[in-house]
């Protein structure tokens, strides 16, 4: 791969020349031509089956909807032209996904390994298809020319690279003279609001296309988590995306405003439940973890009503113990052949509760919560 000054200023060069050359050519150009240099400067594309099947059937499911579901932009604007979309499995193991210009859409390995559902890939690709949707990169590249001029070397190309391939702040800075730091600065507030209009975008292409919401909000979740565990210097003006627990919040209160419920084991896979046979009795497993082995039709109605508490926001020291009874929440009670029996049962249900939340952004981010 060309070293990474080239390949960004080479895609700043793209979008330029397309744009001196003709103001209004089609999106589908501009995205066509950029597609072609990734390809030459080394983006190896996948070949795997599922994974392309996945990616072109959420893909498609959301496409069938983006041109019939009303998704206004706060940022860019509607294409004059409608295009269709091309979806792409990048084979790269980096957490990330991009879109460019005209609907070409690509959707690394390495995201595909961390996605949990449908539901939170289609939350992945609804982003970046509104990215495209809205015009995001002609906007922000037209903005860098009105304000600084291709004097800049494309410095939009150069910016909107830099989102493309998620590269850290601190990797571009030395590219830059203290002019372009600061069409830099500018230009990242616009692209900031790119995303915040890309991350709207996708919650309401996703409940149009029947996927559930509150994938995007586990999907950052996720992001959010990783963030935490490798830190990244605060650049203020010059970050080009909003810190990932800012979009958790603004995404949670979008899916609030709409009146719909946030279950997030529907979509993140967390504190799944299962019944299965054991020798005289059926066994309940939590998260993968066997908790209890008791009657079957007791089992299974308390699991009923468990599966609904786990939805809710239950708490450890709801899990108690009376004798032999398993009691959650007071109302749901269980019945084992033990005290000893009813003990194991809530300490495993206990830690993986205090494992769910040790996974949980919400939990390092309370001080936050409080704004």
């Amino acid at each position: 791969m060309k070293p990474i000054f080239l390949v960004l200023v080479s895609f700043g060069f793209c979008l330029g020349a397309l744009q001196a050359g003709a103001a209004e050519r089609e999106d589908a150009q501009v995205g066509a031509a950029t597609h072609a240099l990734l390809l030459r400067t080394g983006l190896k594309l996948s070949q795997d089956p599922a994974h392309l099947a996945r990616v072109e059937r959420v893909g498609r499911a959301l496409e069938a909807r983006i041109q019939d579901t009303v998704i206004p932009p706060r940022f860019g604007k509607l294409p004059t032209k409608p295009f269709p979309f091309r979806f792409f499995v990048v084979a790269d193991e980096d957490v990330n996904a991009f879109a460019l210009p005209g609907g070409y859409v690509y959707v690394n390995t390495g995201i595909l390994g961390t996605l949990h559902s449908d539901d939170e890939l289609a939350g992945v690709m609804g982003h970046e298809m509104t990215h495209s949707w809205h015009r995001h990169g002609i906007v922000l590249d037209r903005e860098e020319e009105k304000s600084a001029g291709r004097s800049n070397l494309g410095m939009a190309g150069v910016v909107l690279g830099s989102l493309i391939l998620r590269l850290p702040v601190d990797t571009i800075f030395g590219l830059f003279t203290l002019p372009q730091l600061l069409a830099a600065g500018h230009l990242s507030a616009w692209s900031r609001n790119a995303e915040r209009d890309a991350d709207a975008g996708g919650v309401l292409l996703m409940r149009a296309a029947g996927y559930d919401p509150v994938g995007e909000l586990t999907m950052l979740e996720t992001l959010a988590m990783e963030r935490m565990m490798r830190p990244e210097i605060n650049y203020g003006i010059y970050a080009t995306h909003p810190l990932e627990m800012d979009r958790v919040r603004s995404v949670k209160r979008q899916i609030e405003a709409l009146g719909l419920p946030i279950h997030r084991r529907a979509t993140n896979g967390s504190l799944a439940l299962a019944l299965g046979s054991a020798e005289g009795c059926t066994a309940l497993s939590l998260a993968g973890r066997r908790v209890l082995c008791a009657e079957d039709s007791p089992v299974r109605a308390f699991a009923a009503v468990l599966d609904r508490q786990l939805d809710g926001d239950l708490r450890l020291h709801e899990v108690r113990v009376e004798g032999a009874q398993l009691v959650v929440a007071d109302t749901n009670r269980l019945s084992l052949e033990s005290a000893e029996a009813a003990a194991r049962a809530q300490r495993a249900i206990r830690f993986e509760l205090w494992a769910a939340l040790l996974r949980s952004p919400q939990t390092f981010e309370t001080a936050g919560d409080r704004k």
